[in-house]
């Protein structure tokens, strides 16, 4: 069974979905005259044009609150466990493409969030905005049948067993506690936010997301700095590799090129939430009514989730970890390297940093899918799918985390389409200005 999965998605993300990726973030490149580019000059400017918007009394939630929920959905242990199997099986190369697939991906987050606006529609019961792919799926088709087939993949995507997996297991060993009472909890602890909505995600992330940033970039380039001596040496890899392979060193398992792009777009996609509809929803409730500017601040919200990728990588790389530690799971590398240099901090105080970043994605990506349950079965959605996510979450907590990413990795290509095909056939509804 899973080796069936496992082919399926190894043909999917090697043959299509990274190229779908690329060609359609290089037109949207194309015709928007680099725009991803300019917003980051223009950085200072946008957000002094937001700050006069949400000082309007309007309906949503506030667009600056949404930008930390949205980080912290994209931000979490996909950019420190799942991202590193992108360098430790596509070798440094794939540092390159997820560069790459950031600066791609960014137009084609605005994209999905500015139809997404766009295509919004009130909801008086909580005074807020329902969007997404959902509906502007069914104003494209005219019917509700792809909606569903989107909102069934969505609500099994919201619930996010692959880093609740890792998380259970921290807790259980960290605490040294039964796994069934860690996992109980963090399913309690993880509906309570959850269905709190987006303001109560928002207001969560808006605190502790700063915090984290701050904290483990300047951890990762304390140990980049540490090893400076390697920099211009691993720069050097980075760019030949990228266009030419890599080959084996020790155990690693020597890539191609192909495999370098392979892993490095598809782990970004899947680190980024780039077409997966997810953002898309939460952006959709934000206070302001124009488009172009909500989704700037997803370009932002997502190169601020590549700068972390791309962290995570050189420290991999940069201290020989890629090689030396591939006999680990990936949820174990990144912990590992910084115990061996921050010994002097308590285990806890870097578990909490690690227990940060999975916790507000599987918040963020458990109100998505309630959401979609609920486009789905209005009246019992809700409550339903808490109960169903109850079960999956202990049912796969006991699988290994290669199953469990395989999971996700697969529903992912099938939304990553679904929203490709949706954004292509809107184009020419994008606009990229603010």
């Amino acid at each position: 069974m899973f080796y069936l999965l496992s082919n399926l998605d190894d043909f999917f993300w090697r043959y299509i979905g990274w190229t779908s990726i690329l060609i359609v973030g290089l037109y949207l490149t194309f015709v928007s005259k680099m725009f991803q580019i300019k917003q980051i000059w223009y950085l200072p400017r946008n957000i002094k044009i937001l700050g006069v918007d949400i000082k309007k009394k309007s309906p949503g939630v506030n667009p600056f609150k949404i930008f930390f929920a949205s980080a912290g959905g994209m931000v979490g242990l996909g950019n420190i466990t799942g991202i590193s199997m992108a360098i430790m099986i596509g070798g440094p190369g794939s540092i390159f493409w997820t560069f790459i697939a950031t600066i791609l991906g960014s137009l084609l987050k605005y994209s999905e969030i500015f139809i997404g606006v766009k295509y919004r529609v009130f909801n008086k019961k909580n005074n807020s905005f329902d969007g997404g792919p959902m509906y502007y799926l069914q104003a494209i088709f005219k019917n509700k049948i792809l909606s569903y087939i989107f909102c069934i993949l969505l609500a099994i995507y919201g619930i996010e067993i692959y880093q609740f997996g890792v998380l259970s297991d921290r807790i259980t060993c960290v605490l040294d506690i039964n796994k069934n009472i860690s996992v109980i909890s963090l399913i309690v602890l993880v509906l309570y936010v959850a269905n709190g909505g987006v303001k109560r995600i928002a207001n969560i992330s808006s605190i502790i997301m700063p915090i984290f940033f701050f904290t483990y970039i300047g951890a990762t380039l304390y140990i980049i700095f540490q090893n400076k001596s390697y920099l211009l040496d691993f720069i050097y890899l980075i760019f030949s590799s990228a266009f030419s392979g890599s080959a084996p060193i020790g155990g690693f398992v020597g890539s191609s090129v192909i495999i370098s792009m392979y892993y490095g777009i598809s782990k970004s996609v899947y680190s980024g939430d780039i077409c997966i509809g997810y953002d898309s929803i939460m952006q959709s409730e934000s206070s302001i009514s124009n488009a172009s500017k909500q989704g700037v601040l997803a370009i932002y919200a997502l190169f601020v989730d590549g700068m972390i990728c791309v962290c995570t990588n050189f420290v991999i790389g940069i201290t020989g970890s890629w090689y030396k530690l591939n006999h680990l799971d990936s949820s174990s590398i990144i912990p590992q390297i910084f115990t061996e240099y921050f010994s002097h901090y308590s285990q806890i105080s870097l578990d909490l940093l690690f227990f940060t970043a999975g916790f507000t994605t599987l918040v963020a990506f458990m109100n998505a899918g309630s959401k979609a349950a609920i486009f789905l079965f209005p009246k019992w959605g809700k409550i339903s799918y808490n109960f169903i996510s109850t079960f999956v979450f202990w049912w796969f907590s006991h699988f290994s985390q290669e199953k469990t990413m395989l999971i996700m990795s697969i529903i992912s290509g099938f939304l990553v389409l679904i929203n490709l095909c949706a954004i292509i056939k809107l184009r020419k509804e994008i606009k990229f200005n603010v």
